[in-house]
């Protein structure tokens, strides 16, 4: 029993540490039951979290979801002793096996980074297309603007193009027609190009990081534009021209003009190479532990927080004298008396609460026999 605590302590806190997106599991009347950041005796509402202008969208996607199952939206969330971010959420409708009443999940990942960035374009594109608009031709602005307004469109350029080729992340933008107007640094290293400016009037064929991956990301992007429907922080894989699997956290994001007609598509990547191949060795060393936990000849369970058993080993099993396909789910409440049960939930309860592990714990169970 010790080790079993001890391990389990070590992988909820390993999880815990590891999961940057905010979990809600809500009733129909849209009160938390769940959440995966605060601790609560109370059921609170949603609305506590969800900024004011949201509120009301927020509540049809969810009566959307309870309807049809499963639904996607944005909203601003606040959490405690944090301003509104921007979060993309996710949710899926559940019927709660512990009450028989429907439920949602929702799984809610924060997107400010790329809101402002979205925001910020829109701003340089409403002050630039005030201007590009009027003037037959941009060469000539010069002559007709004010030296205070030159001095300030061209702070904004600069200071735009400072913080995107000094980001990490790859970055381009492209017309509705796939030929590109733009590019970070990052980027134009990544093909070889001398300067960003290089790119413009290219297309896919004449760069050489995309020729192995050339037709998906076109279709990708082809679907953001026809849609004018963002994707983001999508994982996908790509083998380099070098023959190496690369892994990115990828955002496509449509540009709209003043009049709010789609005239291209901005694409972030962000190599997460090393983080995927981080979760892949974590994900081998479970499967290790695991296997090693299956052939050791002590019992071994992990029980969620309501008691319910969700891991156990061979030894485990044959020890209540359950087969395992029929142990999953099974509350511990239905192996022990009163007496033990009483026991096992006051330390269940002190484990919980104080985070420590809990050594040469003793308790009495039944056998299914």
């Amino acid at each position: 029993m010790e080790s079993a605590l001890k391990i389990h302590n070590k992988i909820g806190k390993i999880f815990s540490e590891n999961i940057d997106d905010l979990i809600f599991i809500l009733n129909e009347k849209f009160q938390c039951e769940y959440m995966n950041f605060q601790y609560f005796s109370e059921k609170i509402q949603i609305d506590d979290f969800i900024h004011q202008e949201d509120i009301k969208q927020v509540k049809k996607l969810f009566k959307s979801i309870f309807k049809i199952g499963v639904g996607t939206g944005e909203a601003q969330i606040k959490l405690e002793g944090i301003s509104f971010n921007w979060y993309e959420i996710k949710g899926r409708s559940f019927v709660d096996n512990e009450d028989n009443k429907k439920k949602i999940l929702l799984i809610c990942r924060d997107i400010s980074k790329f809101k402002q960035l979205e925001f910020e374009y829109k701003k340089s594109q409403a002050r630039f297309g005030v201007i590009t608009n009027t003037l037959p031709e941009i060469k000539y602005w010069k002559l007709l603007v004010s030296k205070e307004g030159i001095v300030a469109v061209q702070k904004t350029r600069e200071m735009l193009e400072l913080v995107i080729d000094n980001i990490p992340q790859l970055i381009y933008w492209k017309d509705t027609n796939l030929v590109y107007l733009g590019c970070n640094r990052n980027f134009a290293s990544k093909n070889k190009l001398k300067d960003p400016s290089n790119i413009t009037g290219k297309t896919d064929k004449d760069l050489i990081w995309v020729k192995n991956n050339l037709d998906y990301i076109q279709k990708c992007e082809r679907n953001v534009i026809y849609n004018d429907k963002p994707e983001f922080m999508v994982i996908e894989s790509f083998i380099s021209v070098h023959g190496r699997k690369e892994w990115y956290e990828i955002n496509r994001i449509p540009l709209h003009n003043l009049e709010g007609k789609v005239e291209g598509v901005l694409s972030t990547y962000e190599d997460i190479t090393i983080r995927r191949d981080a979760e892949q060795k974590l994900q081998e060393s479970e499967e290790k532990y695991r296997s090693i936990l299956d052939n050791i000849k002590e019992g071994y369970f992990e029980v969620d927080l309501k008691g319910s058993f969700t891991f156990f080993n061979n030894a485990f099993s044959e020890l209540v004298e359950i087969p395992k396909d029929d142990l999953i789910g099974i509350n511990f409440q239905d192996f022990v008396n009163e007496e033990n049960k009483i026991k096992i939930f006051t330390v269940y309860n002190e484990l919980y609460s104080s985070g420590n592990p809990i050594n040469n714990f003793q308790f009495q169970f039944i056998r299914k026999n």
